[in-house]
């Protein structure tokens, strides 16, 4: 089991790992907020296009690097509502957030150990196909995990919990074996 990096190194590994991750059609924060309840998703039949698209228009950062860490703290739910292609863009920053004490911790963890819609079915190399996360995106997310669980698992909420870590790593340290 590697030794878990500290928050610098993994806010570090994070920013390097999605840098150039862009949102495109991807779900932003206000479409993922219902305008009219902060419960609901926009992009549900709760909104009509015209909504939607007002939504959206309130997303105005160019880059996930963009996003303040002040704005999170009004969507942490919005993170459960979000689309793969959203996924990848608002993850980094959650993390990063999360890792700096701005927002808790468990919004993105909650978020990674979910992607798949449980705990039994959140297989790393299927999460890993479906959202388009890169080897280096999948290394610095299997970081955080551990990170959150803590070196031994003393912090983790479930067997599942460290079941999904463990595959995390096992997926991570097979890539590194293919790429050397």
């Amino acid at each position: 089991m590697p030794v878990p990096l500290t928050s610098l190194a993994i806010i570090d590994l994070i920013q390097a790992a999605f840098a150039d991750v862009e949102l495109g059609n991807g779900t932003t924060l206000h479409q993922a907020i219902s305008l009219q309840e902060r419960s609901a998703n926009a992009l549900d039949n709760y909104c009509t296009d015209a909504e939607v698209i007002a939504a959206r228009s309130k997303d105005i950062e160019d880059r996930w690097q963009e996003i303040s860490r002040a704005k999170l703290i009004n969507f942490e739910s919005a993170l459960s509502f979000i689309d793969e292609r959203g996924t990848c863009y608002y993850l980094p920053v959650f993390i990063i957030a999360a890792l700096e004490g701005h927002i808790s911790i468990s919004v993105p963890f909650f978020k990674i150990v979910q992607m798949l819609g449980s705990l039994r079915k959140s297989v790393p190399k299927e999460v890993i196909r479906i959202y388009g996360f890169d080897r280096n995106q999948a290394q610095a997310i299997a970081a955080f995990l551990r990170f959150v669980v803590g070196e031994h698992g003393e912090y983790a909420g479930s067997q599942a919990e460290l079941q999904i870590i463990w595959q995390w790593e096992e997926y991570v340290k097979n890539q590194q074996k293919i790429y050397k």
